[in-house]
């Protein structure tokens, strides 16, 4: 298992000098970005099936958390090598020990008041997304009507989120919900992570989210506006994409109104409790497992890979 090295964090401190960034999402795109996680708009329709078989499983509201934490959990330790097993804490202990232990140095960081790039980088986000699965481009001429249509057409689409969660937590953890047995694997693979004892990260939860917070607004920032704010006068690039935002589309009344009544009723349609959640799970050792994961790929993200071990620097490993 690679390690997070120090000398490689150092690099990271020219974070410090990124101007103040005064950037807010306009309600309409918050509704939006949540719209599009919905099936018949940004979700795959091909997916149907396992739709409906989610929805005949009847999984109360507390076991499609459970499901959803265990499958991210599951997600995070394939992103870092390792399966969600028995095996996960002695492969993953150099992991979490070279983070205990270099992390800290970055604590300058945490003064930097990120609402504004996190904002800024869920917008990129949208925008990129609404490119990726609906073709529309946000600034072109007409993305407005088109976006407008493809909402009106989603919006007579009948679909249960809490079924989507399951399903989509479902097929994450390999589980095929058409075939018998399905609820005793789901059963099976939630009893299995409750019973793991994995190393946890000593720098706090909150801190912690806020360094993931400031380092994937970076890196999504400069996947999906263009702006490097690791280069030196980042601060005018930054201005001229944040001047180039369609935001003024989302002023539209209509759009808004669509939107909200879409994510009313997806509220609505919970799936009903015949499957009540089962063992207790250890949330912040899993949370634990997948900020690990997310921090590995940020840093991936600006260029700071994990070391192979033995390592020449960090005496304790």
């Amino acid at each position: 298992m690679p390690c997070l090295c120090s000398g490689d964090l150092a690099g990271l401190n020219v974070l410090l000098n990124l101007p103040s960034i005064s950037f807010s999402m306009p309600s309409a795109a918050l509704n939006l970005s949540m719209a599009l996680g919905l099936p018949g708009l940004g979700g795959s329709l091909s997916a149907s099936a396992n739709l409906a078989a989610a929805a005949a499983l009847g999984l109360s509201a507390s076991a499609t958390a459970q499901l959803s934490l265990v499958a991210s959990a599951s997600l995070a330790a394939q992103a870092l090598g390792v399966g969600l097993n028995a095996n996960a804490a002695l492969q993953l202990a150099p992991l979490f020990a070279s983070i205990n232990a270099n992390l800290p140095a970055l604590s300058p960081l945490l003064g930097i008041n990120i609402s504004g790039l996190l904002a800024l980088s869920a917008m990129g986000s949208l925008m990129a997304t609404l490119s990726a699965t609906l073709g529309i481009s946000l600034g072109a001429p007409g993305a407005g009507l088109a976006l407008q249509a493809a909402l009106s057409a989603a919006a007579s689409a009948s679909f249960n989120a809490s079924a989507a969660l399951a399903a989509s937590a479902a097929a994450a953890l390999g589980v095929n919900l058409g075939l018998p047995g399905a609820m005793a694997s789901l059963s099976a693979a939630i009893s299995a992570a409750a019973s793991l004892s994995l190393p946890t990260l000593s720098l706090s939860l909150p801190s912690l989210a806020h360094l993931l917070g400031l380092l994937s607004a970076v890196v999504n920032i400069n996947a999906t506006l263009g702006v490097n704010l690791m280069l030196p006068n980042a601060s005018l690039a930054l201005n001229a994409a944040i001047a180039g935002l369609p935001l003024g589309l989302f002023a539209n009344a209509q759009l808004s109104a669509t939107l909200s009544a879409m994510l009313a009723a997806s509220a609505n349609l919970s799936a009903t409790a015949s499957f009540a959640a089962g063992a207790s799970l250890n949330i912040g050792m899993l949370a634990s497992l997948m900020l690990a994961a997310s921090l590995t790929a940020s840093l991936g993200g600006l260029g700071i890979s994990l070391r192979g071990i033995p390592c020449p620097i960090c005496a304790f490993l």
